[in-house]
């Protein structure tokens, strides 16, 4: 008798829904606002398409992130204060550009049109902490972004008062209050 070779067993294959999960539903976080959020996370490639109108510095840093794969770094050093205004402007405008990207409720545009209050939100109604945190969390990696939404956001920071925004003074933040 022949002996019967064993096929290997073929791994369960992950369904599409599971593929899409991030993109449609995307995670529910609570900023350290005490503000309340669904975003999803992105990759550099998703807006390599789109950098046609992007600001310059966003445009150099999408690439780099594209090509180097060194998110945090190039992140780290995106974020840095910048004394010149026009760098400045172009920061601010790529944290647009990305809240308006991976928020899912509220939603970011331009000019709000729906009645519904809890639908649509103007850019300006988020303080700048608020933008930088979106910006650093849009490009986590999405098993990241879960643990977040089942922990916390402060899960994994020991100092919250060091996890504020990088564009202010070293070591402080400007706090809930200060942005109303």
């Amino acid at each position: 008798m022949e002996e019967q070779q064993q096929q290997p067993k073929e791994p369960k294959l992950t369904p599409a829904s599971e593929f899409r999960k991030m993109r449609e539903r995307g995670v529910a976080l609570t900023l350290y606002t005490g503000r309340n959020i669904r975003m999803r996370g992105v990759d550099p490639s998703h807006f390599v398409k789109e950098l046609d109108g992007a600001p310059n510095m966003f445009s150099e840093l999408i690439l780099k992130m594209f090509w180097d794969g060194k998110y945090q770094e190039l992140i780290d050093e995106f974020l840095k204060r910048r004394e010149n205004p026009k760098e400045t402007a172009e920061l601010a405008a790529s944290l647009g550009v990305v809240a308006k990207k991976v928020l899912l409720m509220p939603r970011v545009v331009d000019v709000p049109q729906t009645d519904d209050e809890d639908e649509e939100i103007a850019i300006s109604d988020l303080g700048i902490n608020e933008l930088v945190w979106i910006f650093r969390l849009a490009f986590q990696p999405h098993a990241v972004l879960y643990y977040l939404e089942a922990n916390g956001l402060d899960s994994g920071t020991q100092d919250t008062e060091q996890a504020g925004s990088p564009l202010g003074p070293e070591g402080t933040r400007v706090t809930a209050a200060e942005e109303a």
